[in-house]
């Protein structure tokens, strides 16, 4: 794992590589490694825990915890971290389960275990569409510690504890033959 996040990591890359075009595309994992495997791509961000393709090499890239973006104002803004069972009933800002099945069941069943129920008030396929939702006050969203140390006016972090899911993200690319 590192300590930089994506965009210190691709500006370090392009200042060491100013010739080399760097195009960033957000699609489900299933997508990202076919593409990978017919060529389209030569490298990929994905999150670990799927069903690895046997012509890919994977490797850790990062893995971190959860925080709760929540607008300011709310009562939840006074706590200094969020345990699960805080958010039943409260509107919750989600992602596709298409885009990291392994990752959206992970949490559903966290919910289960600690008899929590948040309501889930809209499926967002975009980060920056979802922190607009939770600056908005349209409901609460789960994000990444490096996320969550980016300020954002309007919205508060906290760390959710106990036993709740990491993301863990690898790099792939296509095995060399031979």
């Amino acid at each position: 794992a590192i300590d930089l996040g994506l965009s210190e990591v691709i500006q370090a890359f392009h200042h060491q590589r100013p010739r080399v075009n760097l195009e960033l595309e957000e699609l489900p994992p299933p997508q990202l490694e076919a593409r990978l495997l017919d060529g389209t791509l030569d490298m990929v961000l994905t999150r670990a825990g799927h069903n690895a393709q046997p012509r890919l090499t994977y490797r850790r890239f990062a893995d971190e915890g959860y925080c709760l973006a929540i607008p300011e104002g709310h009562p939840i803004e006074h706590r200094e971290h969020v345990e699960v069972t805080a958010l039943h009933g409260e509107p919750l800002l989600f992602f596709p389960r298409v885009f990291h099945p392994e990752l959206h069941d992970a949490w559903v069943s966290t919910f289960h275990h600690a008899d929590c129920s948040p309501r889930l008030v809209q499926e967002v396929r975009s980060l920056q569409t979802e922190l607009a939702l939770v600056r908005c006050g349209l409901g609460l969203a789960l994000v990444t510690e490096s996320i969550a140390a980016r300020p954002r006016r309007g919205i508060v972090y906290r760390p959710i504890v106990g036993e709740v899911p990491r993301v863990q993200v690898d790099v792939a690319w296509r095995t060399q033959d031979g």
